[in-house]
C-alpha cells in the first residue's frame, strides 16, 4: 500500500489522525490507539507528533515516533506484507517544499501486528476531537496492490 498526504491542519491542539490500515470499519470516533489491529499513522489528541502505530487485537499499541511535522507537510507511507507472511515492512518519509525527501522510518515489524487472515481497510480520518474548530487533511494518492 502506498499513501501519499499532506498534513493540512493536523497541528489542531486535541486533533486525532489515523492514515493507513485498520479492521475497524466505522468512522474514527475516538483515539486512533484504541483500535485493535492496526498499521497506521496516528495522531492521538495528546500527541504533538506524529507516530507510527501498529496493534494486533486487543494487544498494546507499539508506537513509534516520527518527530514533529509542519502544517501541509507531503508524507509517504509505504506498507508491504508477502502474501501469508509473517512480517510487515514499513517506509515513511517526508517531503519538503523544494522536494527534497526525509526519511522518517525504514524497517520491518514481526511482533505486535495483525494476523495474517485479518481483514484491514484503508483509512484516511482526521477528528477535531472537542476542538470546536475546523481541521483537515488532504489525500494525495492511495494505491494498492496484491501479489494474487
Amino acid at each position: 500500500m502506498h499513501h501519499r498526504f499532506a498534513t493540512g491542519s493536523l497541528a489542531l491542539a486535541g486533533g486525532q489522525v489515523l492514515v493507513g490500515l485498520s479492521s475497524s470499519t466505522g468512522a474514527l470516533a475516538a483515539e486512533p490507539s484504541t483500535l485493535t489491529d492496526l498499521l497506521a499513522i496516528t495522531k492521538d489528541s495528546a500527541d504533538t507528533n506524529l507516530f507510527f502505530s501498529r496493534k494486533s487485537g486487543s494487544g498494546s499499541i507499539v508506537k513509534v515516533s516520527l518527530g514533529a511535522y509542519a502544517v501541509n507537510q507531503v508524507i509517504d507511507l509505504l506498507l508491504y506484507a508477502r502474501p501469508a507472511g509473517t512480517a510487515v515492512f514499513v517506509k515513511v518519509a517526508s517531503h519538503n517544499f523544494d522536494g527534497t525527501e526525509t526519511v522518517l522510518l525504514d524497517t520491518s515489524y514481526d511482533t505486535s501486528i495483525p494476523a495474517a487472515a485479518t481483514l484491514l481497510g484503508r483509512h484516511h480520518q482526521i477528528r477535531n476531537g472537542a476542538v470546536a474548530a475546523a481541521a483537515n487533511i488532504d489525500l494525495i494518492r492511495s494505491y494498492l496492490e496484491s501479489d494474487y
